[in-house]
């Protein structure tokens, strides 16, 4: 056989051996239920396009050293006891795939050391692998997850996290991950999210997504301190349990936004009633203030001023005309000066009056 598109089976319980040495074009591979598959040889010469989905779960094999092809979308192999060792051949996890290694308890030796990228996922978890070299990894820009009896990960060469990471280590005796959570936790150069989990009991975890300069670890002493849960900074032990304390720290936001609060309230409340006072005690004055020190004027023209008993009279556009009076009126050098009914008034020397509007001084 040299091509089949989708090459799938099932619950098989007495196949022992499956050889398709000469298939070179496939685009999916499901074995599922193959408790005796022991053996397996496909494509040895290499296949001629991607493969999109390989899925191995609970069969008999102990070695998948086969598996060399690339693979589009999806890789998951789980459930296989006699399962011992894997090479990922790939350097990198290409962006929309997933890689899934889940429930081998016989897995102790599980390499990555190939990968130089992550862009899609990784999820490895319930394997017997005491530790995960990721010896080339230098970017993640997908999703890892790994959780497992690790006693040690190591990622010296990682330079960016733009996605996230999720490292967790179930021991329950021994350091666990403590060291590569520590190590994650000084790195400037990581940014996105990362939780890292040591003996079932350690959290440390930051999210960073701005720039490299605002890195998870630009502040290390918030946490490069890896406290035991229920252990104070100096060692002590403490009396209340985690939920208490994160109770206790959720009580005491909600305490402090309260009283920011209603602080802010009384003094907004407070200036504005200060503003009310002063505009009515403004308008009280305003109201009592004296008749003669009072002033309305729509204009700038033809304003009257009051200074030292003499009234000035701004010119205007148009002419005084005053009513004739019942005599002449009477200047301090005793001449008489008559003010005619025309347009423009003549004064003693008979001289026509300039046509610039002039101000009239009048004595008390």
């Amino acid at each position: 056989m040299e091509s089949i598109s989708v090459l799938t089976l099932n619950n098989l319980p007495n196949l022992t051996t499956l050889a398709l040495p000469g298939l070179t074009n496939f685009s999916k591979l499901g074995f599922e239920g193959l408790s005796a598959l022991k053996g397996c040889e496909i494509a040895t010469g290499g296949v001629k396009q991607d493969v999109k989905e390989i899925s191995i779960i609970n069969t008999a094999l102990e070695k998948m050293d086969w598996i060399t092809w690339p693979v589009a979308t999806t890789l998951t192999i789980a459930v296989n006891n006699n399962l011992t060792d894997f090479t990922l051949p790939y350097d990198r996890i290409s962006s929309g795939s997933s890689y899934q290694f889940s429930v081998n308890q016989a897995l102790t030796n599980l390499d990555f050391s190939n990968l130089s990228g992550i862009y899609g996922s990784l999820a490895v978890n319930g394997n017997n692998d005491p530790s995960l070299a990721f010896d080339k990894l230098e970017t993640i820009d997908g999703y890892v997850k790994l959780n497992g009896n690790f006693e040690n990960i190591t990622m010296p060469n990682l330079k960016a996290i733009n996605g996230a990471l999720n490292a967790e280590s179930y021991v329950t005796h021994g350091s666990g991950i403590i060291s590569f959570c520590n190590w994650l936790s000084v790195q400037p150069r990581l940014y996105g999210h990362y939780d890292c989990t040591a003996n079932n009991t350690v959290l440390n975890s930051a999210t960073v997504s701005e720039s490299p300069s605002s890195t998870a670890g630009a502040s290390p002493s918030s946490t490069t301190t890896i406290v035991e849960a229920g252990d104070t900074i100096d060692g002590k032990k403490s009396d209340l349990s985690t939920g208490a304390i994160i109770g206790i720290a959720v009580g005491m936001v909600f305490l402090i936004s309260f009283v920011l609060t209603a602080s802010a309230l009384l003094f907004f409340r407070r200036r504005a009633r200060n503003k009310a006072q002063r505009a009515a005690a403004s308008t009280i004055a305003a109201a009592h203030a004296p008749d003669e020190k009072k002033t309305h004027s729509t204009s700038t023209i033809g304003e009257e001023l009051d200074a030292s008993g003499i009234r000035y009279e701004l010119g205007e556009s148009h002419r005084v005309q005053e009513l004739p009076g019942p005599k002449a009126v009477g200047e301090l050098d005793g001449q008489s000066l008559q003010e005619l009914d025309v347009e423009k008034p003549y004064f003693r020397d008979q001289k026509p009056a300039p046509d610039s509007p002039m101000g009239r001084f009048e004595l008390p």
